[in-house]
């Protein structure tokens, strides 16, 4: 017997219980709910949050977070089919650091240069 035909075989009788899809959703759903439970009973919740939530710098953590979320879950979607090419996919990895540096260049201008030391 042949590997094509052994891994024809066994893809003939798994049974498949969960799709990709919904796995991929399940695990994000779930460590996105350890995540926060670690983050809030470690480190708990800003005493300034509400007024903390009225900047830019604070919600852009939240923009920077979602493309991470989005390329690698299209990232996961894609590289868990064999043979499915990356595409667009791969450029989506720069979308984080691109952003970054965007939001490091728009300080930095936004900034005088003299306090640029006074967050270290």
């Amino acid at each position: 017997m042949k590997t094509d035909d052994l891994i024809t075989a066994l893809a003939q009788d798994a049974p498949v219980r969960w799709r990709l899809g919904r796995a991929v959703a399940a695990a994000m759903a779930g460590g996105a709910v350890i995540a926060a439970v670690i983050f809030f009973t470690g480190i708990g919740v800003r005493p300034d949050a509400m007024q903390a939530a009225m900047t830019i710098r604070y919600l852009f953590k939240f923009v920077v977070t979602l493309a991470l979320a989005v390329t690698a879950t299209g990232l996961i979607l894609h590289l868990a089919r064999p043979g499915v090419p990356l595409g667009a996919w791969r450029w989506a990895l720069l979308a984080a650091p691109l952003l970054l540096a965007v939001a490091v260049v728009l300080e930095m201008m936004a900034m005088p240069m003299s306090t640029w030391g006074a967050r270290w």
